[in-house]
């Protein structure tokens, strides 16, 4: 009788565009999972399989009913960065690295670590968060609370890792490289640094937004050699030169460009002491106009500063969709068709068609990063098959992937602060070495620069 009445209620709220079903798109020979069991036999796993333990994505449950108020792509976007999650408090241990060319990333590890503790075995989610965002967003805290959650209360029991970006979540600036979509040696610099903080531990990535384009652009490079056994991208911008065109399709959307312009030009005016005086950049001209872009931002620094001509080069370059067909690990990419920030249209949904591990899921609702369910106290969906994902994929093959190597090699304990710098074999512009430890609490309400509230990433 229950199960009938909520077959009624969907179709319903259906036919009033108040619910939908979630739409997957993928290979129909999906790929198959393979390690060793116990007694070093060889064990093999239907990626279909793991794929029908997501409730949220397979089955009659694959129902996205978002809450009602916030049932436009708009008003779930605008939701994310004016209201205040002040739940789903996350408390961090940070590790400060320093990375070859003298940036600093700082790498918030949660559950925290008491002062000496070694990190054990347990499985690693890897998280890169969204456009000057960091460790403190909401939706990461959202979906952290539940991995990092013990298993007897219903959780994961895993750990996960921030890679704050330079100069986000409170992190410092300390060289005149900053981030962007097309950078992943960081997300390998902070990977460097967990296989030898935790050499036993599986690691799993996750990314949001333009971390989610990180971390999917990541897993295509990588390609045999990648050390997740499994990822995660959310919202992702897989082609920026798509995304462009539709945030300069309509006024409306104009307001995003302007407002992750105004986002950016904040980190780097905080940074200044830094980034001020080098020669690639136009200081007036990134100042002068408070109305301009994020093209004219991507103009005016990224372009330069990552070495690039124009943005055009930048977008092209950074595009996950250029080489995300080369993962050779399962891969879910969930989406929301009304997103306004990011363009679906820019999926490459055409790569399932030579690639059986990867896995997309659109939404018909959801916006950029709501995925908002519930009416009095809304709640993140997106949540429920993230987790879903990551118990099944780590039930079918939970032993670590093997890292690649790095000098000098490692030693068996953990690194300390004051040790040389450690690089991948072959890279010498990927590589880590400790410079400090902190306490991190994050609960939605962090401030930088005195009162003035971090941006949200979107």
């Amino acid at each position: 009788m229950l199960d009938w009445l909520v077959w009624l209620m969907r179709r319903l709220l259906q036919l009033v565009g108040l619910a939908a079903p979630v739409r997957l798109v993928h290979n129909p020979h999906l790929a198959t999972i393979v390690s060793l069991d116990n007694t070093g036999r060889k064990r093999t796993t239907p990626l279909a399989k793991v794929l029908e333990q997501c409730k949220s994505l397979t089955g009659k449950d694959a129902w996205y009913t978002p809450t009602a108020w916030l049932a436009s792509g708009h008003l779930a976007t605008i939701a994310c960065t004016l209201f205040k999650f002040d739940y789903d408090h996350i408390h961090y241990t940070r590790e400060l690295i320093r990375v070859p060319d003298g940036g600093t990333i700082a790498v918030d590890i949660a559950p925290a670590l008491e002062d000496g503790e070694d990190m054990d075995d347990r499985p690693i989610l890897v998280v890169s968060h969204g456009l000057t965002g960091g460790s403190h967003e909401s939706y990461v805290r959202n979906i952290l609370a539940v991995v990092t959650r013990p298993k007897e209360q219903g959780g994961l029991g895993w750990r996960a890792a921030v890679v704050n970006s330079r100069g986000c979540a409170n992190s410092p600036v300390t060289s005149r490289q900053l981030y962007n979509g097309a950078v992943t040696d960081d997300l390998r610099s902070a990977l460097t640094f967990l296989s030898h903080f935790a050499p036993d531990a599986p690691l799993y990535g996750i990314g949001f937004s333009l971390g989610a384009n990180q971390q999917a652009k990541f897993v295509g490079e990588e390609g045999a050699d990648c050390p997740y056994n499994a990822a995660i991208v959310l919202g992702a911008p897989f082609d920026f030169w798509k995304g462009h065109i539709a945030l300069s399709s309509t006024w409306l959307r104009s307001i995003y460009s302007r407002a992750m312009s105004s986002n950016l030009r904040r980190l780097v005016k905080r940074h200044e002491h830094v980034l001020k005086g080098d020669p690639r950049l136009d200081w007036d001209a990134i100042f002068s106009n408070p109305n301009s872009t994020l093209f004219e931002f991507d103009s005016l620094v990224t372009a330069p500063l990552s070495g690039f001509k124009t943005a055009v080069e930048y977008y092209r370059h950074a595009s996950a969709s250029n080489v995300l067909h080369h993962a050779t690990v399962p891969v879910l990419a969930i989406s929301a068709q009304d997103d306004p920030i990011v363009c679906s249209g820019g999926i490459p949904f055409s790569a399932t068609e030579t690639n059986p591990n990867l896995i997309f899921a659109l939404t018909k609702h959801g916006g950029h990063l709501g995925w908002f369910e519930g009416f009095f106290r809304p709640r993140r969906w997106v949540a429920k098959p993230v987790v879903e994902f990551l118990r099944a994929v780590h039930e079918a093959n939970p032993q670590k992937r093997q890292m690649r190597e790095t000098l000098p090699a490692r030693s068996g304990r953990r690194p300390q602060i004051g040790d040389e710098m450690v690089l991948l074999k072959g890279r010498e512009d990927v590589g880590f070495k400790r410079v400090g430890v902190e306490d991190h609490q994050a609960n939605g309400d962090e401030a930088v620069d005195g009162d003035t509230k971090l941006t949200q990433g979107l």
